[in-house]
């Protein structure tokens, strides 16, 4: 299954089956005039070249937000511009094998390739032809481009950072460079990583240790460095807030819904991925508590699976009740393969709303749910993001005073580093150094 979308400045794509493989290419100048139709036509026409050798021989489901896309691929066009786009996708499924069902779907349900389109790449850059050829000539042949993209590459051989037409391998560094003459013209960010990993394959020391290049770098970030705003932590005060309004006992799905993701991002320090990830099979309730596996987790790098218990708490906000009564509405079972969190539809034949057969729920749609109830009940919206709610139940849990061990071992957090960027501590407990330092 792939989404694909198109913007006036990139076309984007992601497939669900393939580990998420996450095509992106920016458009030229000219490109860019075209109508929405045919770069949503072309966005298609580069992604599947781009996926063929992994579809070939596959069924294929394409989701596009854009309807004249549906019926251009199907049927093909009278304009001549769209029609040459069709007849070279209909002939790539052709030559792979591939059979693709192209269906439209509403803009809300295609949000992640949306987001994907409208990445703007300042990186996406190259030196121009004669420098190419002046360097070339001087140290070439060179074999493969390790830094490139199918519109600026200088060569047939080339690595990319996204899914690319021909591109031999995503991300450079998970490439053997040995045995090859590489182009190296990496972005800025990434000239030390690209330096230090070409001398290590050629079996040197790392040029990038010494003290003149540290003490370079050190005050080129200190330069260029700004400060950062973090997102303030949601509070046991707002969730009641958004339990009294969207959890009560006449609440439809779409409102249990909201303050289920809420409460138990909130209970068990959950990240984004880990709540949308979850499954009706994940989940165990009990009487004092509710299990919670996760099958992904950030810091899980052997995929071994995680469980998060958050207990049963009898009060409003308990998250265990509240989990109950959302999965008995959305019908969703123990033994429930399905995504807990969906996108819902709205049935007016009994006035309700019901959960969609799809993936999981987005990032930006999930992101727009916490940000509009928080406004819904006077809060500003832009001082909170959806690590509010993780960051939020780790600063409560730090101010209660919850044993280290078991706070790390909650958060599913390595490092004391990274648990500690989560916890925001009150003004009472700042204060509490200078009163008791004996003056």
């Amino acid at each position: 299954m792939v989404y694909s979308d198109a913007s006036s400045i990139a076309a984007g794509a992601c497939t669900v089956e393939l580990e998420s493989k996450i095509f992106h290419t920016m458009w030229k100048s000219t490109e860019m005039l075209e109508s929405s139709t045919w770069r949503e036509l072309k966005a298609i026409e580069l992604a599947l070249m781009s996926y063929q050798h992994a579809f070939a021989g596959k069924s294929l489901k394409w989701l596009t937000d854009n309807q004249n896309c549906v019926r251009i691929v199907q049927a093909g066009s009278m304009k001549e511009k769209l029609q040459d786009i069709a007849i070279s996708i209909f002939s790539i499924c052709l030559q792979k094998g591939i059979s693709i069902n192209i269906q439209w779907i509403p803009r809300g349900e295609n949000s992640k390739a949306d987001y994907i389109s409208k990445i703007l790449d300042y990186e996406d850059w190259g030196v121009s032809e004669l420098f190419y050829t002046f360097i070339n000539d001087l140290w070439g042949p060179y074999t493969v481009d390790r830094f490139a993209s199918s519109r600026n590459t200088k060569l047939e051989r080339f690595n990319s950072l996204f899914w690319n037409v021909n591109t031999e391998a995503v991300d450079c560094f998970t490439q053997n460079w040995s045995g090859e003459n590489n182009w190296i013209v990496p972005p800025i960010y990434l000239v030390l990583r690209a330096i230090k990993h070409a001398h290590k394959l050629a079996g040197f020391n790392n040029p990038c240790t010494s003290e003149l290049v540290t003490f370079v770098n050190e005050g080129a970030q200190r330069k260029l460095g700004h400060f950062i705003t973090k997102k303030d932590p949601i509070t046991p005060d707002i969730l009641r807030k958004i339990v009294h309004t969207y959890g009560t006992l006449n609440s439809n799905l779409k409102d249990l819904r909201t303050v289920c993701m809420c409460l138990l991002s909130y209970a068990g320090f959950l990240r984004f991925s880990e709540l949308v990830n979850l499954r009706g099979i994940d989940i165990k309730i009990y009487s004092t508590h509710a299990n919670l596996y996760l099958a992904k987790s950030k810091t899980d790098i052997y995929r071994e699976g995680r469980d998060v218990v958050i207990s049963r708490t009898n009060l409003v906000t308990c998250p265990v009740s509240m989990l109950e009564r959302y999965l008995k509405l959305a019908s969703i079972t123990s033994n429930s393969d399905e995504f807990v969190f969906r996108s819902v539809n709205f049935c007016k034949s009994d006035n309700s709303y019901k959960l969609r057969s799809t993936g999981p729920l987005s990032y930006t749609r999930a992101r727009e749910i916490l940000l509009s109830s928080l406004q819904s009940i006077g809060l500003d919206s832009k001082k909170f993001g959806l690590h509010s709610l993780r960051s939020g139940g780790a600063s409560a849990a730090a101010a209660a005073g919850v044993e280290d061990r078991l706070f790390k071992k909650h958060g599913r957090w390595k490092s004391d580093t990274a648990k500690d960027g989560y916890v925001k501590e009150s003004l009472k407990d700042r204060l509490s150094v200078t009163n008791n330092i004996g003056i």
